[in-house]
């Protein structure tokens, strides 16, 4: 258990009800990028899964991921979950195995309480951008794309996705992932791995940007920065992009 700095007493339960839980404090609030860093470092298991404080998981959901990570040579495996506001939605209609590059094309539906990792793949992605504040998760995801990585998409719901808690990351979060962030990082990893999948990642980000702005055309939520930042980095390099600005 990583505690990033809360003012409740999390500390406290875990210390008195769960000796034989390592806890982990960091001195001030570091943000999510850095406290899963040092949870996966203390960590010694084979394999590496998050769970966000305002989440939640199926009793079997490690013992049902660990199964299938065991018997198949996948590097990670997400699953469908339930999200949970004022009614409950299921996720998670895919079953696909194969190269994360090609499945991200149709779409990214996981959350990030969802995954398992292998160690190795986690190591050699170079784990979470720790200068990130909000969307490590979407920049983590196509870096593991970058080196190759092979996914199991698992339909069933094995997490449960929280909005009723005000204080949680998500809520908190104010700068979003930009598309030009993304695309750097992706540049500078693809200088040190194998840059096969960079043309094919490249485009299945900025489709994922692309259709983010569509949906907020339609919503009282613009974001101008965002649009502004996609057209100057984006057009040119999508087909679909730059259909949708002609």
């Amino acid at each position: 258990v990583v505690d990033d700095g809360s003012s409740d007493c999390s500390s406290d339960l875990v210390e008195a009800e769960f000796p034989e839980v390592t806890l982990l404090k960091n001195d001030q609030n570091r943000g999510v990028s850095a406290s899963r860093n040092r949870g996966a470092t203390e960590a010694r298991g084979e394999y590496i899964a998050f769970l966000d404080a305002d989440d939640s998981w199926r009793d079997d959901k490690l013992e049902h991921q660990a199964r299938v990570m065991r018997t198949a040579d996948y590097d990670l495996y997400m699953s469908g979950f339930y999200d949970v506001r004022a009614t409950i939605r299921r996720w998670g209609k895919r079953v696909e195995a194969g190269l994360l590059c090609e499945a991200l094309g149709r779409g990214i539906p996981f959350n990030s309480s969802t995954v398992i990792i292998a160690r190795r793949a986690f190591n050699a992605a170079g784990r979470y951008d720790s200068s990130m504040r909000s969307g490590e998760d979407l920049e983590f995801i196509y870096r593991l794309a970058l080196h190759g990585a092979k996914v199991y998409f698992d339909p069933e719901p094995l997490a449960f996705y929280h909005h009723d808690n005000k204080q949680s990351l998500t809520q908190l979060r104010r700068n979003k992932l930009r598309f030009s962030t993304l695309r750097n990082s992706l540049r500078d990893t693809a200088q040190t791995c194998n840059a096969d999948h960079f043309n094919s990642v490249l485009e299945s980000a900025t489709r994922h940007f692309n259709c983010r702005v569509l949906r907020s055309l339609f919503t009282k939520k613009r974001d101008r920065t965002l649009e502004d930042d996609l057209f100057r980095h984006g057009v040119g390099r999508s087909t679909i992009l730059t259909k949708w600005a002609s």
